[in-house]
C-alpha cells in the first residue's frame, strides 16, 4: 500500500502537518543515511576549483551538500558543474572565471555558514545549491526559511556589497537514484517543492538573492550514474542568473595588473593565478609555481 502524505491538505506549520513531519521523521533518517551509503562507491572529484580563461576574472563560490555540488559520478572538477558553469560563464561574460567548490555531503543548510570559516570571501557571487538532505528528513519549512533568511544575513555580512547571492532549490528528489521510490521518494519530493516555495519567498526579499529551481537531469549515458551532459544542464540553469552581473564587473579577487603592450586589438592573456598558461612571463612580474589551495 502507498504511503500518503496527510501534510499535503495542510498549510506549512499547521498542527497536523507537524505531527506527521514527527512521526515520519525518524524512518526518513534512516532512509537517507542508507541512500548516502550508496552512494560510497561512486566516483567524484578530489579537486576544489575550475577554471575558464579570459581577462579581469571573476570568482564565483560554490557551496553546498546536494548532489550537484558533490559531483557524483566524474572524477574532476572540469567536467562537473564547476567546470561547466565557469566555461558557461567565461563564454557569456568575455571575462575569466574561477570557481571554487566547498561541498560536504554531510551539509545542513542550518549549518552553511561554519564550513565558510576562515574563506576568502571577496567574490563576485556566491551559489548556493542544497536542500536535498532536508527534503528527504522533512525539515519543517519554517526552521527552513529561518536558517535560508540567517544564510543570507552571513553571506552579506561576510562579502562584499557587490556579490550577488544564487540560491538553487532541491532537485526533484525522485530524480536522485538512490531516493526513487515511489512512497518514501514521494513524499520527500512533495516536501521538496514545499522547501523550494519557501527559499524563493525569502529570496524575493532581499535583493541580492536570486532563487532558481533545479531541474532533474536528463542524461543517461551508457547507464552512468551522472555524466558531464547532466552538469552542463545544471550550469546552463544557473549561468544566465549571474552572466549579467558578472559581465559588469571588475573583478573582486584578483590584483588589477596591466596587459603587456596596451594595445586594443591585442588579446589580453589570462590574469588568473589558476590559469595554466597564466603570463608567468610578463615584464616584472614574478608568480610563484603551483596552484592556489
Amino acid at each position: 500500500m502507498a504511503l500518503v502524505d496527510p501534510a499535503d491538505g495542510y498549510r506549512p506549520g499547521d498542527l497536523a502537518a507537524s505531527l506527521w513531519r514527527a512521526t515520519l521523521s525518524p524512518l526518513m533518517r534512516l532512509w537517507y543515511r542508507r541512500g548516502l551509503a550508496a552512494n560510497d562507491f561512486l566516483p567524484r572529484p578530489e579537486d576544489t576549483s575550475a577554471h575558464a580563461c579570459g581577462p579581469r576574472p571573476a570568482r564565483i563560490l560554490i557551496l553546498g551538500g546536494a548532489g550537484p555540488v558533490i559531483g557524483w559520478g566524474v572524477r574532476r572538477q572540469d567536467l562537473a558543474l564547476p567546470g561547466q558553469l565557469a566555461r558557461f560563464l567565461a563564454a557569456a561574460t568575455g571575462r575569466g572565471i574561477d570557481v571554487t567548490v566547498v561541498a560536504d555531503r554531510e551539509l545542513a543548510l542550518e549549518n552553511a555558514l561554519t564550513a565558510l570559516a576562515d574563506r576568502d570571501l571577496r567574490v563576485d557571487a556566491v551559489i548556493v545549491v542544497t536542500g536535498a538532505r532536508e527534503a528527504v528528513t522533512l525539515r519543517a519549512p519554517r526552521a527552513w526559511r529561518r536558517d535560508v533568511r540567517a544564510l543570507l544575513r552571513g553571506l552579506k555580512a561576510a562579502c562584499p556589497p557587490s556579490t550577488r547571492f544564487l540560491l538553487a532549490g532541491t532537485q526533484p528528489i525522485r530524480s536522485i537514484v538512490a531516493f526513487r521510490s515511489a512512497g518514501l521518494g514521494g513524499i520527500a519530493e512533495r516536501h521538496g517543492h514545499r522547501l523550494n516555495e519557501g527559499m524563493r519567498e525569502v529570496c524575493e526579499r532581499e535583493p541580492r538573492a536570486v532563487y532558481t529551481p533545479m531541474p532533474a537531469p536528463t542524461d543517461s549515458a551508457n547507464g552512468r550514474y551522472r555524466s558531464p551532459a547532466g552538469f552542463r544542464q545544471w550550469a546552463e540553469v544557473l549561468g544566465p542568473h549571474l552572466a549579467e552581473h558578472i559581465a559588469a564587473g571588475t573583478g573582486t579577487g584578483a590584483t588589477s595588473r596591466r596587459w603587456p603592450g596596451g594595445e586594443p586589438d591585442v588579446e589580453p592573456r589570462c590574469e588568473s593565478i589558476r590559469c595554466p598558461g597564466r603570463a608567468a612571463d610578463w615584464e616584472g612580474d614574478h608568480v610563484p609555481a603551483g596552484r592556489p589551495d
